[in-house]
């Protein structure tokens, strides 16, 4: 496989995650449920397809590991910091006032989640989870997957600056961190940078890392034939009896079907080399951090429109409010997201003394 490319079979992975990750939260948030397929109670766990986000993240880092390796700590974060801040900060935004709106029409926070001034900073500068702060939920939640994410990000990059300087394997730094994370799990640990999310992302973002060189060096079609049948198994096993089979639900997910699903995709890489599904994987970004505050607006039109919720059948509502969701995140990747990361550059030059605009 030609690694120079985009993986467009990891960018349709992340679309059809990014819409199983709305399902689900549409469906905890609601509290609507269906008669036979559910994406939150359900026999299956979607919460789980954050973890393939991270193992995702984790095997396109590996794509670029000589440019990690050559970069300095500074532009390696800038450039991190870049892609991420701009549309997550101005997602806190907009969060912040339907919070304030949903208040003033119904006399109390959704969900008791209250915009104390320590949790709003945190929530801006992504540092409310994984790390050292403790201030509870973030204002947009979902960003708790960016806010370990970049640490997993630093850390790989300490790995692989280490790895170049002492001519050292870095799959063997990336298990110690998977190893880490495992524990953080297994033993419930609760400590600053050794939580339960940062565990989640040490864990799925590392082996990431890992099924990267193992699927260069292995034969993929056999591995890919493979990987169907233990996920064939898995599934069905899942189907009988979910509780006896997944008793321990987090390692069963992320260490035997995540990663089949991982490779099961890339297997259809050739089939899957359009332009369009370039954009869906760009795409999958917005409607992560934009599903959470539709779904305030959506409770803020309930409160309104008392018998609005009951008067649609619930099916049809999830469809909508999704396709609204893509709708609006097509908009804001193409009309808006280039636009705020060049405000951020220009933000950055003008504190740091520069008149340069950002081109």
């Amino acid at each position: 496989m030609d690694v120079s490319n985009r993986y467009y079979s990891l960018d349709l992975l992340k679309f059809v995650l990014s819409i199983f990750i709305v399902f689900h939260h549409f469906q905890q948030d609601t509290a609507i449920f269906f008669r036979h397929i559910n994406f939150y109670g359900g026999i299956f766990n979607f919460a789980y397809c954050v973890e393939l986000f991270f193992m995702i993240s984790g095997f396109l880092a590996m794509i670029r590991k000589k440019n990690v390796q050559d970069s300095s700590f500074k532009e390696y974060l800038y450039n991190k910091i870049r892609r991420f801040f701009p549309m997550s900060a101005l997602s806190v935004t907009v969060m912040l006032m339907l919070q304030t709106v949903y208040y003033l029409i119904n006399g109390i926070w959704y969900n008791g989640l209250k915009p104390d001034i320590y949790k709003v900073f945190n929530s801006f500068l992504l540092t409310f989870s994984g790390g050292s702060i403790l201030c509870g939920r973030g204002i947009n939640n979902p960003l708790w997957f960016l806010s370990v994410l970049i640490k997993c990000q630093i850390i790989l990059w300490l790995i692989l600056k280490l790895c170049k300087k002492y001519n050292w394997d870095p799959v063997y730094l990336s298990i110690f961190m998977i190893s880490i994370g495992t524990a953080i799990i297994s033993y419930e640990i609760d400590l600053p940078f050794f939580n339960e999310e940062a565990g989640r992302g040490y864990a799925g973002f590392f082996l990431g890392t890992v099924l990267y060189g193992f699927y260069q060096n292995v034969d993929q079609k056999r591995t890919s034939v493979l990987s169907c049948l233990i996920f064939a198994v898995c599934f069905c096993l899942g189907l009988i009896d979910h509780s006896s089979f997944y008793e321990y639900e987090w390692g069963a997910y992320t260490f035997v079907l995540l990663p089949c699903i991982l490779i099961i995709a890339l297997s259809f890489e050739r089939l899957l080399r359009k332009n369009f599904i370039s954009t869906l994987g760009k795409v999958s970004f917005e409607v992560y951090i934009w599903h959470a505050p539709f779904i305030y607006l959506m409770e803020i039109l309930f409160s309104l429109m008392p018998g609005l919720k009951e008067g649609i059948e619930p099916h049809l509502l999830m469809a909508v409010f999704t396709m609204t969701v893509l709708a609006c995140s097509f908009l804001m990747h193409h009309f808006v997201e280039k636009k705020a990361e060049g405000a951020f550059v220009n933000m950055i030059r003008f504190f740091k003394g520069e008149s340069e605009k950002a081109s």
